[in-house]
């Protein structure tokens, strides 16, 4: 009978309900008795927006009076109830406004993927009103999902292969949102944040560029109303906004990578050493902390250029800058600071412990056979030079003049060995520290 009311948009009243072909009886409710009903729409500028229904027990029980009545205060009640819908409508767009504001902002407060993509979640399930929500890239190469970030639930698989789950490949190969409840959607089962029992989650795409890098996936544990059109439209925007921002933080990283590393050898490059040594210096200025520097000079290495062309000399550098990255500790900074010649800053370590390095970076670069081009086998060696802050300098020129006025003095006395700079011994050349017995070369080598 509502629906007849809504169709015709006419008022209704019905003496007997239950004698009425409209009624259908509701699975689960009591069976109908004899009860009067009085229906009418409520209207907005002509159209019908809703049903006032009143019932009451027996038969006739409403007149014409009644009908007056309800028709008067159903005009005052469509017009309150649509200044009230207007009054949410235009808070909630408030707020998401405010919330796209924020996730557009975010860019300037993480520099890493991992800070900002929970940073983002954290702001899009405020906004949604939901329980968690988990961010992904998405490698379409490998099919797979790759959770980057994360607030409110547990992701107990970080990476998630697409393949299993067909609505979350749809989701992003057709970059179109869905919403799952995971009590009647058998797909529900392989998305990570539904293994949460009773949870309605939100697939959103996550684009960048016209094209689709990962997902959003927004999750209700508490019993949860269905999402409104407008309101499935917010939180997409809010997706998309989110997903630029992520992207640009990839992309900045990636550059930076690039600016930082050099090309030949894998390892970081002058521009960051000068970098890294300006803030170590500042650092431990502060902190009266020391640190120490070990400059690197390869012996032999210009012969293999001349020899065997610098293709081979340059697998020859990437293959040492591997044997360095193995012999220092993680915490130790590897560059190339020029040709061929290589500087290990490593901070908060004393002349005892950078000794220690020191020998397994010379024993792990001597000890490697490199085979050129025409199956031949070289050997090279290392000299090297150890400078400690504050000992042997205060600024970072200091420093490298430091050592690498001591690594010459062990080049010239015979290479293969560490020198340990001083104030007084960098300058005028001390004794040197062999390294250790020489390898020998390489079988079949030169």
């Amino acid at each position: 009978m509502t629906g007849w009311v809504v169709q015709h948009g006419e008022p209704l009243i019905v003496a007997d309900a239950s004698r009425d072909p409209r009624t259908l009886d509701v699975p689960g409710t009591p069976d109908v008795v004899q009860e009067s009903m009085l229906l009418v729409p409520l209207r907005d500028q002509g159209q019908v927006t809703g049903v006032i229904a009143l019932s009451k027990l027996g038969v006739d029980r409403f007149d014409g009076d009644d009908l007056r009545v309800v028709q008067i205060l159903s005009d005052q009640a469509a017009v309150a109830l649509e200044n009230a819908r207007l009054l949410a409508s235009r808070e909630r767009m408030v707020c998401e406004l405010n919330a796209m504001l924020d996730i557009s902002r975010s860019y300037a407060q993480a520099d890493d993927e991992p800070t900002l993509a929970a940073l983002l979640a954290q702001k899009l399930a405020r906004a949604a009103g939901a329980d968690g929500c988990v961010i992904s890239r998405w490698d379409e190469a490998t099919a797979e999902l790759r959770s980057i970030g994360s607030h409110g639930v547990e992701v107990a698989e970080t990476h998630f292969d697409v393949l299993a789950s067909p609505i979350t490949r749809q989701v992003l190969r057709e970059a179109q949102s869905q919403v799952i409840q995971a009590t009647n959607r058998p797909e529900a089962r392989v998305a990570r944040v539904l293994r949460i029992p009773g949870t309605r989650t939100l697939l959103l795409p996550l684009l960048a560029g016209g094209r689709t890098v990962g997902l959003v996936e927004l999750a209700w544990t508490r019993a949860a109303r269905a999402l409104s059109a407008d309101e499935l439209d917010g939180y997409r925007t809010m997706a998309n906004l989110a997903g630029p921002v992520l992207e640009n933080v990839r992309l900045v990283h990636q550059l930076r990578r690039v600016a930082d590393v050099d090309q030949v050898t894998g390892v970081n490059n002058h521009r960051y050493l000068q970098e890294r040594l300006q803030q170590e210096t500042a650092r431990s200025a502060r902190t009266d902390a020391p640190f120490s520097l070990l400059m690197i000079d390869l012996d032999g290495f210009e012969s293999v250029n001349d020899r065997y062309g610098h293709g081979d000399g340059d697998r020859v550098l990437a293959a040492i800058s591997n044997e360095l990255r193995l012999a220092v500790r993680e915490s130790d900074i590897v560059a190339r600071y020029g040709g061929d010649e290589f500087v290990v800053l490593m901070p908060d370590t004393d002349a005892r412990q950078a000794r220690a390095v020191a020998r397994r970076v010379i024993e792990g670069v001597q000890g490697h056979c490199h085979q050129m081009s025409d199956r031949s086998g070289v050997q090279v060696g290392a000299s090297a030079g150890l400078a400690i802050y504050p000992t042997d300098g205060r600024t970072p020129a200091e420093l490298l003049a430091a050592a690498d006025a001591a690594m010459y003095v062990a080049k010239r006395n015979g290479g293969s060995s560490l020198r340990i700079a001083s104030a007084r011994s960098a300058a005028r050349g001390g004794p040197s520290a062999p390294a250790g017995d020489r390898k020998p070369g390489c079988a079949g080598g030169r």
